[in-house]
């Protein structure tokens, strides 16, 4: 089994991974941070955009429980 990527070629892969040498640690840190603040935004923007009566804190709170898998309804 294969974890190559098949989307990838090899040469953008080579080039991926210096890339990552190139930012070290912390610079690959700063991305995944980055990036999990866009998919909340994003996430929350869907939550606005499908209920937009609900208050911000009610989008937050439901936000919370649906990223820890539980239902809103479930919870007081």
């Amino acid at each position: 089994m294969s974890l190559e990527p098949l989307d990838t070629s090899v040469t953008v892969r080579k080039l991926q991974e210096q890339a990552h040498i190139r930012l070290g640690p912390e610079g690959r840190l700063r991305i995944a941070l980055d990036l999990s603040e866009a998919v909340r935004k994003l996430r929350l923007a869907g939550l606005r955009s499908s209920q937009p009566d609900v208050s911000e804190a009610e989008l937050v709170r439901r936000f919370i429980l649906e990223t820890h898998g539980l239902q809103p309804e479930a919870i007081p």
